[in-house]
């Protein structure tokens, strides 16, 4: 069984994807990371900015 960790807005932490797409994401806000992306987890809780980074393509969430 895998660590859950829990994300500023409540949500927990989640892996998905595989190989050059494994990423870990808020089950709530839709936080994410790539985990080719060495930063911490970001901190942004706020969804529609999460899913505009995620459909940017970008590595990671923004940080509130």
């Amino acid at each position: 069984m895998s660590e859950q960790f829990t994300h500023e807005c409540g949500g927990t932490i989640l892996t998905g994807g595989t190989g050059a797409q494994e990423h870990s994401y808020c089950d709530r806000c839709g936080a994410f990371r790539y985990t080719v992306h060495s930063g911490p987890f970001p901190s942004g809780t706020d969804k529609q900015a999460n899913n505009a980074a995620w459909d940017a393509g970008k590595e990671c969430s923004p940080s509130a």
